[in-house]
């Protein structure tokens, strides 16, 4: 992929994009579509995940099957939440990946109250979330 001009300087040789599928650790989530484009040693994801069932409600709603383990260092994203039940008195959902790993979780944050991380108990077959967030990998 050459970015402007002529020459090896100009020439991007690790470009990757692609597709792969979102698992959840518990229960099912019936619609999930992932995305990520990968340059270099940055990966941005995007995830739609909608209709979940048959998890534990004491579960923490934790997602898998990201393509590449970031290097160790904790990252977050944005997102976009639907009919998803957070606790009275929060409402700031962060989307955090783990160090070292391929997963992510929403974490719920409110006003002067410890952050947790959503369990399957907030959501439903109503409930759609919309991830996207960029890590550095090894």
């Amino acid at each position: 992929l050459a970015i402007g001009g002529t020459g090896d300087a100009n020439t991007l040789s690790d470009y990757e994009e692609g597709s792969f599928t979102p698992a959840p650790s518990s229960g099912a989530i019936a619609n999930k579509v992932g995305k990520y484009i990968k340059v270099g040693n940055l990966v941005h994801v995007t995830m739609v995940l909608s209709n979940f069932s048959g998890a534990s409600s004491s579960a923490v709603m934790q997602v898998g099957g990201i393509p590449f383990t970031n290097n160790g260092v904790e990252s977050v994203g944005s997102n976009y939440i639907s009919n998803v039940n957070t606790g009275t008195g929060y409402g700031n959902v962060s989307t955090y990946v783990y160090p070292s790993n391929t997963i992510f979780r929403l974490i719920d944050q409110g006003d002067d109250n410890e952050a947790y991380a959503l369990t399957y108990a907030a959501f439903d077959t109503s409930s759609s979330v919309t991830v996207s967030f960029t890590y550095e990998i090894v």
